[in-house]
């Protein structure tokens, strides 16, 4: 009985490390293939590697845009308040960490997801050159094909989900909100000292959807 436990341990230890190893590999036949498993993944078992990995290069903003009927706009951006409270609150900070955990693992999820929208769009250009209209057609729907596959994901859902909170939080009367991610460069440290702004690039915008 002992050595069943163990070798069914082993196992369990080996297949964790196998999918591990080949999740963080780069882009191949394999993780392209299975990109809805990976997803889930990258979901259930999401891991930070910076340990092993280089410092990031970017901080990621989540912004949350209402309108009201009136059309006045309401702007809120996630982060970096959040990480405000997550270091005015140490060490009780436990319901802002597990939201921390959430949101970003939601935008960084979705960044996996557009990434692997976009090998199996460019695939099916690579595999239609022979039919010039399919290709014209698939590079002019790129964007809204891209779009289309992040907002039907779980992780945007929960974004979405979201938004509902930070509008009832703030007393909104909006009828609808728009998600926008987008990421700044972290200045290097010989830039420091620099007082030029980084621009913002935006990763992704939703549709408009009714609170």
């Amino acid at each position: 009985m002992k050595n069943l436990i163990v070798c069914f341990t082993g196992l369990v230890v080996g297949i964790y490390w196998l999918i591990t190893i080949v999740f963080v590999l780069p882009d191949n036949y394999v993780n392209v293939s299975y990109s809805k498993f990976f997803r889930a993944f990258d979901t259930y078992m999401f891991q930070r590697w910076a340990f092993f990995a280089p410092p990031p290069k970017y901080n990621e903003k989540l912004y949350y845009a209402f309108f009201d009927a009136d059309n006045k706009i309401h702007v809120y951006e996630i982060f970096e308040p959040l990480d405000r409270d997550k270091q005015q609150n140490a060490p009780f900070n436990k319901k802002e960490e597990v939201l921390d955990y959430i949101l970003h693992n939601s935008t960084t999820s979705m960044s996996n997801i557009s990434v692997d929208l976009q090998n199996m769009i460019n695939y099916d250009i690579k595999n239609s050159k022979s039919d010039t209209s399919k290709v014209s057609n698939l590079q002019s729907t790129k964007t809204k094909v891209l779009i289309a596959g992040l907002e039907e994901s779980n992780e945007f859902k929960t974004l979405c989900n979201y938004g509902r909170v930070v509008a009832r939080l703030n007393h909104l009367h909006a009828t609808s909100f728009r998600i926008r991610i987008a990421k700044v460069n972290i200045k290097k440290f010989i830039d420091q000292d620099s007082k030029k702004a980084e621009n913002e690039e935006i990763t992704f915008q939703s549709d408009l959807y009714k609170l």
